[in-house]
This record gives C-alpha cells, structure tokens and sequence, in this order.
C-alpha cells in the first residue's frame, strides 16, 4: 500500500500549496478504505463505491499534507502592540504550584484562622 504514487506537493484549489508530510501506515490506510467503501457500498449499492473511495482518498489527503513551513501542532500568533511590560501581549507567565495543605496553605488564604 505504500507504493501508491502520491506526488511530494499538490495544489489545491482555494488553499494553495500542500507538502506531504506524513505516510499513513497500513494499518490505518487499509481500514479508511475498506470501512468507507463499505459503507458507501452499503448506502447505495454497487454505485457507492465510488463516493466511498473518494471520500477515503480525501481522508488520506487531510492527514498526509499539511501547508509548508508549519510544524504540527504549531499555532501562528499575531503580535499585536506591546503591553504595559513593554513585552508581547499574551505572554503569561509560568503557572506556581501551590501548596495544599500545611503552613503554606495557612499563609495564603487570608481568612484561615492561624493566619492574622
């Protein structure tokens, strides 16, 4: 299954280029396929087929390409003006643990009754 002839970069109309970046293993390939031209069979007959197939071929298509330049799971942020730090806006800092239990856990609750 991995010899299917799936150019490196494609072009599609209304969102432009897409690079492949990733095979499907046959062991996820072959399930898309069976299981959606099954059920394309099964919906309209003989004729399904066609419509299942292609609806597993799109499938395929969203998961192997990807735009060029972006990582998986990258988020492109837009830079707005600064903030009042004068930093990016958006940039939290990092999250404190806090204490559950204990003196510590007194000391930053206010209406705890050792704290006064």
């Amino acid at each position: 299954m991995r010899g299917l002839p799936l150019p490196r970069v494609i072009t599609v109309p209304f969102v432009g280029r897409l690079e492949r970046h990733a095979y499907l293993f046959w062991r996820v390939r072959l399930p898309l396929w069976v299981v959606l031209g099954a059920a394309g069979w099964l919906l309209f007959g003989w004729a399904g087929l066609v419509p299942g197939f292609a609806a597993a071929l799109a499938t395929e298509l969203v998961f192997s390409y990807r735009r060029p330049g972006r990582r998986p799971g990258a988020v492109a942020y837009r830079h707005g003006p600064g903030g009042p730090g004068g930093g990016a806006s958006g940039v939290r800092e990092p999250r404190r643990p806090r204490p559950s239990s204990g003196s510590g856990a007194a000391a930053l609750n206010p209406s705890h009754p050792t704290t006064g």
